[in-house]
């Protein structure tokens, strides 16, 4: 990167250099009002000549605290002055029971975001994931107990409910940000929940990882970060060769899977159980919907060949005979 850049031309030139912004594409930018988001926008917007971008912003109001009305003006007047379309939306769904405020939220918003995509037959979604975000969500993984697949934490590119989100951001750090704010004189919003430790990701943010830092001195963030690169790359080698044999293994038909017993018993273990979560995934039409618990429960019942009934999340059944295991 070339020295004595601006950091506002820096952000550009790395977002260039990522190379997952389609030229001439038509893009929604979500953008909260906070300084990630507010960011993300104005080196979309610096780079809409260069990239012959159309920009639309689109904003999500939770309507789960006070105030968050303000936030949602706060975006529309920004896109205004830009010249930029907003669209936005407020919640009026209330939080049900059995489900954590940061997932509702997540779950929320991702329809939202879907659903504008696909009326304004938008090219990609993209967001401000930073570096440190990448890093937290790493960190939240780990506690869960998460797999390769979970160590990647963020992707830069994944395609999900026929929309692709983009985050060109994962190699900035909140460091950056803020001075790429500060030197553009930008406002921004600071959402208060975020100063509060009620939510694991603040805990993590505020407390754990300005600890690793400080006691073990290690730059955690950017450790976290190529850790979850790392497994990106891994995965992807296990992705290709899953793909390689699924046509062999799994037939899917009529909302019920079937397992081929013999193939898939001949798979090493990672294989056997990425098909396995593919199997429960297509059949609850939710990826990730088998847990490592219910994973290794189904497997060993397998690998025995005995006729046996198991019921799974999502409300799927699993039975296995000699032949083949059946998801329904």
């Amino acid at each position: 990167m070339t020295a004595g850049m601006s950091h506002g031309s820096k952000l550009k030139e790395k977002v260039i250099e990522q190379g997952i912004i389609p030229y001439g594409a038509r893009i929604l930018v979500g953008v909260s009002g906070g300084a990630d988001s507010v960011t993300l926008l104005h080196v979309l917007y610096s780079l809409r000549h260069e990239l012959a971008l159309d920009l639309i912003v689109v904003h999500y109001d939770h309507a789960l605290r006070a105030g968050s009305g303000k936030d949602r003006k706060f975006v529309k007047q920004m896109a205004h002055r830009l010249g930029l379309v907003c669209l936005s939306e407020k919640n009026t769904t209330k939080l049900p029971k059995g489900i954590s405020t940061e997932d509702f939220a997540r779950e929320r918003r991702f329809d939202f975001f879907v659903r504008m995509a696909r009326k304004t037959r938008a090219d990609a979604v993209v967001l401000a994931h930073t570096q440190n975000d990448l890093a937290e969500t790493v960190l939240m993984r780990i506690f869960r107990g998460t797999g390769l697949s979970g160590l990647r934490s963020i992707l830069p590119q994944r395609r999900m409910a026929g929309v692709m989100f983009l985050r060109p951001l994962l190699d900035v750090t909140r460091f950056q940000i803020e001075a790429c704010l500060s030197e553009l004189k930008v406002k921004h919003i600071e959402d208060p929940t975020n100063a509060t430790d009620a939510f694991l990701r603040n805990r993590i943010r505020h407390k754990l990882i300005p600890y690793i830092a400080k006691e073990f001195s290690v730059p955690v963030i950017e450790k976290l970060a190529e850790l979850a690169l790392n497994a990106s790359v891994d995965y992807d080698f296990i992705e290709a060769s899953l793909q390689k044999i699924l046509g062999e293994v799994l037939m899917v038909r009529a909302g019920r899977a079937k397992i081929d017993l013999k193939a898939w018993k001949v798979c090493s273990q990672s294989l056997r159980r990425m098909v396995l979560r593919e199997a429960v995934g297509r059949v609850a039409k939710a990826p990730g919907a088998l847990s490592y618990q219910h994973a290794l429960l189904l497997e060993k019942a397998a690998l025995k060949a005995k006729v046996s009934r198991i019921s799974l999340p999502a409300g799927i059944e699993a039975i296995i005979n000699d032949k083949f295991i059946t998801l329904s």
